[in-house]
């Protein structure tokens, strides 16, 4: 939405995406400390076919009615698909960095 066409909602997201990257880090350090050892890798990897498709399906889903118009209106400039994909792309290389196994991207879905 960075850059989107609605006056109110540019203005806030710059700090929303801040606050939002500072959250991913911080969970990401706990990560890493957590994966320091067999047993907390063990637990990451446990809770990962939770939370990994929960994150994947917090963008919405990928028949959505609305989209075109979101994107023709200037209100959203990327398909869900595409930033699940974008996502993916991100956060499976850190995942493997900490030695864990990225779920399949299709599997505990709830929106897809």
């Amino acid at each position: 939405m960075i850059g989107c066409s609605y006056g109110p909602l540019a203005r806030v997201i710059p700090r929303i995406t801040a606050e939002e990257n500072s959250h991913t880090n911080i969970g990401y350090r706990h990560l890493q400390r957590l994966c320091r050892s067999a047993a907390g890798r063990e637990e990451a990897q446990a809770l990962l076919p939770k939370w990994y498709p929960a994150a994947l399906d917090m963008f919405g889903s990928s028949k959505s009615r609305w989209m075109d118009r979101y994107i023709e209106w200037g209100l959203k400039k990327s398909r869900y698909d595409d930033l699940r994909q974008e996502f993916i792309r991100e956060v499976n290389p850190k995942l493997e960095r900490l030695e864990l196994e990225p779920p399949d991207p299709l599997v505990n879905r709830k929106i897809l």
